[in-house]
């Protein structure tokens, strides 16, 4: 006969707390899926064949020619793809008038090619059941591991931080919080976001240390009825066309508050000697902090207009002297203590999506950018309320990326995995109305 009395000096709590415990770890068993999660581990591994490429975007290949009689194109994914189209052909033609060198070319017109199939096939996955997304994601940054450890890049050994680490623990936290742990305080949240943003800032990291700062906050204050109002009264015609120049305005802002908190002694002070000093020439230069620590834009701007309709072709080579007009244009503008010339690649320089993609294949392998702008801003709007801090740190730092990051192989990777994840998610929102 069982005991119905608990036996002296045992706690009546214990089986309720293991009962809880159990139940916390089958809930996580059930969130969290191996097959995605492994997946996702060997997509993120990168591979090299006269240029770089994901293990996953050959997976995405195969998985597309696998299910081509199946796939439907939402009204979203399809306008991407006419438009990617569009950037695919402007940026062939353009290297035949260029007569960019073949390998050149295959990696340029590449690029759209398998970011769209990539896309594609990974909201295919995501779509036929959204409880992949999450086990997938988790694996897709941790497959960045193997990489820094077996072949780590110059950059990352002079800075770990700033150029693996950092990203690594952010995506994996915003991943965890947002969609493994059931109950959520904002508080806890805001807590370790400042710590985080800290220790970016004193590991010379600034856009990481920035950019969480700003999704908390708009995470945070978004949660409020009356602001989550005012954004819901953007929704509508031209809701994306309001949002562009709100962030056009906001970018304005923060330029000129960063200027000033970059030229404080008393913020330098605080910080290593030559991160200090970065920081403080960046900040005196004429245009501020923003254009100081994103030059290539004084000389990009100049080079798509040179050659607006078809560009200068893929891996633009610099033959107009851009390097040269950079230098001097840094120097003037108080962005260089001195007038030398200091490079070390024979390309035109850029370092955004947007202009890489003007300058490259000319307005149509902008205009792909623009529409993808515009996309984000709708996708994100339609049900902002129910989107975790994933997907606002996400598309903050994917609108930086997009005005002033370069695109190369890792940020096609990176971009492709959120862009596919806002979709699903924010398809599966409209449809069913909460979280899953």
């Amino acid at each position: 006969m069982p005991d119905l009395y608990p036996l002296p000096g045992r706690p009546t709590v214990l089986p309720s707390l293991k009962k809880t415990i159990d139940l916390k770890r089958s809930r996580l068993k059930m969130a969290l899926r191996l097959t995605p999660l492994f997946i996702g581990f060997f997509s993120s591994q990168k591979l090299s064949f006269g240029g770089e490429i994901y293990a996953g975007e050959i997976l995405a290949l195969i998985y597309l020619a696998l299910n081509l009689g199946r796939l439907k194109l939402g009204k979203g994914i399809g306008t991407l793809v006419v438009f990617g189209m569009i950037w695919t052909i402007c940026q062939f033609i353009s290297d035949q008038v260029n007569q960019s060198e073949t390998v050149d070319s295959v990696k340029g017109i590449g690029a759209p090619v398998i970011f769209l199939c990539t896309f594609v096939a990974l909201s295919t996955y995501f779509d036929r059941d959204i409880r992949r997304m999450r086990s997938f994601l988790i694996g897709a940054y941790l497959g960045a591991i193997p990489q820094f450890i077996l072949f780590p890049s110059e950059y990352f050994l002079g800075n770990a931080w700033k150029w693996g680490i950092g990203q690594l623990v952010i995506s994996l936290f915003a991943t965890i919080y947002s969609f493994f742990i059931a109950r959520k305080k904002n508080a806890h949240l805001i807590l370790l976001i400042s710590i985080f943003s800290i220790f970016s800032f004193f590991n010379d990291s600034r856009s990481m240390a920035i950019f969480p700062l700003l999704a908390v906050t708009a995470y945070t204050l978004l949660s409020r009825k009356r602001l989550a109002a005012a954004l819901n009264s953007m929704k509508g015609s031209f809701a994306a066309t309001k949002m562009l120049f709100f962030i056009f305005a906001f970018l304005l802002l923060i330029n000129a508050v960063f200027t000033s908190i970059f030229s404080s002694d008393w913020f330098l002070d605080k910080l290593p000697e030559e991160s200090a000093k970065k920081f403080q020439i960046q900040a005196s230069g004429e245009y501020g902090a923003l254009l100081g620590g994103r030059s290539e834009m004084l000389v990009s701007v100049g080079a798509f207009l040179d050659k607006p309709l078809l560009g200068h072709g893929s891996w633009a080579k610099d033959t107009g002297g851009y390097q040269d007009k950079l230098t001097a244009l840094k120097f003037a503008l108080g962005y260089s203590e001195k007038d030398e010339a200091n490079y070390n690649t024979d390309l035109i320089p850029v370092h955004s999506y947007l202009m890489g993609g003007l300058v490259w294949a000319g307005v149509g392998g902008g205009l792909f950018w623009i529409v993808m702008s515009r996309w984000l801003l709708i996708e994100f709007i339609k049900n902002f309320r129910f989107l975790g801090f994933y997907f606002y740190n996400g598309i903050i730092e994917l609108f930086w990326n997009i005005m002033f990051s370069p695109f190369g192989a890792s940020a096609r990777w990176s971009t492709v995995i959120f862009i596919a994840a806002l979709y699903c998610y924010s398809r599966h929102l409209s449809k069913h109305g909460k979280p899953h």
